[in-house]
């Protein structure tokens, strides 16, 4: 059975599949028909193991929004094989990222740029009121669809609600778009989420106008490493943010506002809403949009909220058996060549940093996604990867080999453990092939772990230890 056939049986025969979207580490993106209604949905899907508390924020927070600029959430489900699917608006005319660096210089005139602008943050403003914050702003997460195109925001894979959760600490984000306070202050320190929105908005609004990142070096534009840097020495006062000389002095007022280096001075959504440039040639519906009413049929949080314990409970061995038969020989193979073919342009990190007050003690910097970085090509040194930045005078390491990326939306890596000296030396279980192994889908069970996900040596044998990871099995803990 191919992988797309299997793929296409997921949702059961209400439903037609189309074609593949997009592909990461923890789940992947397709296209769908809903046959009763013949409109195209996307659909992703997030494997079993993977659905932590990050990916249960996400659809929470995102089931419970509804307005004109946010990608809209139809619903979440079980597939037949166990995974999570959450089916959401489908915007077919791709995201703004793409739209700025094809056009001509790779910006925009400043009216384009407002129009688009005003969507989003009309978007940003709904979304607070509802106590959310997004915290993973970037063109890469403005979907456009229609004519003239609407802009729609996506992923919220990062997002915290403040009537649920705590306040904002963990260190999450795109480096170009974090803003100081993030980076800067000691660890398990709770920011403004809203204020960091905010921050992300103003960098959208000059790279649409200008076509670079405001804090890169014009030199290397695409060293992420230089930038953070660059944004710490900004927010401690020792670099100057130059807004576009080219922009009206109203814009670049606004932008000098929003890229405050103080979270509490800087701009609200409400206050960019009342400001003169905001307001010029602005739609009457985008000073009124609010929620919209939810349709017929929509899930409850309620029903959210069920489909997301049931998809945590582990499977048992018979169902894991039966999804790991329905499973294609090539299922891994497919999941490498789309992935390499769809590596979305700008990576999101999960920073972990340390207990000092600047980026010279910035422990790791961990994608959640591989690609170059937008606007200027390859990133330097290759995709972007692990990176230790423990001393400022110390050469950064290698990147790491990452998996490949979806398109919008993606859950961050996890910091890779330490081995221990058992895993150092794994055994071999004896097993010769992929096919052989179609059976670990369910072998959680059992406490396994592929700890070489590829046939390492010239026997074709499989090394394990004892925790549980899988790559045949599309399960990975």
């Amino acid at each position: 059975m191919t992988r797309d056939k299997v793929i296409a049986e997921e949702l059961g025969p209400e439903w037609t599949y189309k074609r593949p979207l997009g592909q990461g580490a923890y789940g992947s993106v397709h296209l769908f028909e809903e046959k009763s209604t013949g409109l195209v949905f996307a659909v992703k899907f997030i494997q079993r193991a993977s659905v932590d508390e990050m990916v249960s924020r996400e659809v929470l927070n995102h089931s419970s929004l509804r307005q004109e600029h946010i990608a809209r959430f139809k619903r979440t489900l079980v597939t037949k094989a166990g995974d999570l699917a959450i089916i959401m608006e489908f915007a077919s005319g791709g995201d703004l990222f793409a739209f700025v660096t094809e056009s001509p210089g790779a910006n925009l005139p400043e009216d384009m740029a407002r129009g688009y602008f005003q969507q989003l943050i009309s978007g940003i403003d709904y979304m607070h009121s509802q106590g959310i914050c997004h915290r993973d702003l970037k063109l890469e997460n403005m979907l456009m669809t229609g004519d003239p195109p609407v802009i729609k925001i996506c992923d919220f894979g990062f997002s915290k609600n403040n009537k649920l959760n705590s306040n904002p600490k963990t260190k999450v984000g795109t480096p170009a778009y974090v803003p100081p306070e993030i980076l800067m202050p000691k660890q398990e320190q709770a920011y403004d989420g809203r204020a960091a929105d905010i921050w992300s908005c103003g960098v959208a609004l000059h790279i649409m106008l200008v076509g670079m990142f405001p804090f890169c070096d014009p030199s290397e534009p695409n060293n992420d490493r230089k930038t953070l840097l660059n944004i710490v020495q900004y927010g401690k006062g020792q670099a100057p943010y130059k807004p576009p000389l080219y922009a009206s002095s109203e814009c670049r007022a606004l932008l000098s506002s929003m890229l405050d280096p103080d979270p509490a001075r800087r701009a609200t959504a409400e206050a960019i809403k009342a400001t003169s440039w905001f307001r010029t040639n602005l739609a009457p519906n985008l000073l009124l949009e609010t929620g919209q009413e939810k349709e017929a049929g929509s899930q409850t949080s309620e029903e959210v909220l069920a489909v997301l314990e049931e998809v945590k409970k582990p499977l048992s061995f018979t169902d894991s058996w039966a999804n790991a038969q329905a499973m294609p020989n090539d299922y891994d193979s497919d999941q490498d060549s789309l992935g390499s073919e769809l590596n979305s342009p700008m990576p999101s990190f999960n920073f972990e940093a340390g207990s000092g007050s600047d980026l010279g003690e910035l422990k790791s910097l961990s994608p959640t996604k591989s690609g170059p970085s937008p606007l200027k090509g390859p990133q330097e040194g290759g995709a972007a990867g692990d990176l230790e930045v423990s001393d400022t005078k110390k050469k950064p390491a290698e990147t790491a080999e990452t998996k490949p990326a979806e398109t919008a939306e993606t859950k961050p890596a996890e910091a890779a453990e330490p081995k221990s000296a058992d895993a150092a030396e794994p055994k071999s279980a004896g097993v010769s092939s992929a096919a052989d192994l179609r059976w670990l889908y369910g072998a959680k069970e059992f406490g396994l772990r592929i700890s070489d996900p590829h046939m390492s040596d010239h026997t074709g044998s499989v090394h394990f230890d004892s925790k549980c990871i899988f790559r045949l099995g599309i399960v990975f803990l």
